[in-house]
């Protein structure tokens, strides 16, 4: 028995130092959505090149990363919030963008009549915010 057991146990180390490429499309999507993000996005999840990767506070040695379960439950809900708002069973690109695109254009419209006055508003909320900040440093250090 201890022989097949060894056996098992080589063979498994052997495996592991092999570099096989993992099929981790199910631990990226759950089952029903069937929406899946940009390519490039995709790509640098998979790849562990996202903005999270870098950070160190997420714990390793699980089949599916920390940050890969965050992403994940992440687009999920974005899914779920898009076609509840636009009462969709599932989210179409192409739809969305027509039907965003004039009002993003509206928008811009009415930001540009706005412009000087959106700046100074700008300017004023960011050093409100600093000044927020070094008060709560302040009584923080106090």
């Amino acid at each position: 028995m201890s022989r097949y057991k060894n056996l098992a146990k080589k063979a498994l180390e052997e495996s592991r130092k092999e570099s096989k490429g993992v099929i981790n499309e199910n631990l990226l999507y759950e089952d029903g959505i069937t929406e899946r993000m940009h390519p490039q996005i995709e790509a640098k999840v998979r790849d562990g090149k996202h903005s999270l990767s870098e950070c160190g506070v997420f714990p390793e040695g699980d089949v599916i990363s920390s940050e890969m379960k965050l992403i994940r439950e992440r687009f999920k809900e974005v899914v779920k919030r898009c076609r509840e708002a636009f009462d969709m069973d599932v989210v179409d690109n192409s739809a969305l963008m027509k039907e965003q695109m004039p009002l993003v254009m509206g928008a811009m419209t009415m930001e540009e009549k706005h412009k000087e006055a959106l700046e100074k508003l700008a300017v004023e909320m960011i050093m409100e915010s600093s000044t927020y900040q070094r008060v709560l440093l302040n009584l923080m250090l106090s």
